[in-house]
């Protein structure tokens, strides 16, 4: 599956938009944003999707959990930015 991104809005380093889009099977919006506070940077990541048409729509339904795509995803960010810190 191909995944296209377009920028949106960039306010570097603070603030990332994008607009996404998968051949008519999903498009969305993720945003990043980040902020210092006591010493450390903390980052919000949201990210809305729509499934479009009937079929993508049963797909996600029996074959995509949410919960464990978010804790994977957070889990890889945080090695992530482990390993750029060291």
């Amino acid at each position: 599956m191909t995944i296209r991104f377009r920028l949106v809005e960039q306010s570097p380093p603070n603030r990332l938009v994008l607009k996404f889009t998968s051949d008519g099977r999903f498009d969305g919006r993720y945003v990043a944003e980040f902020r210092q506070e006591g010493g450390e940077t903390i980052g919000t990541f949201t990210e809305e999707a729509t499934t479009l048409g009937v079929i993508p729509k049963v797909m996600r339904f029996l074959f995509f959990n949410s919960r464990r795509f978010i804790e994977e995803h957070a889990a890889e960010s945080k090695a992530e930015i482990r390993r750029r810190a060291s």
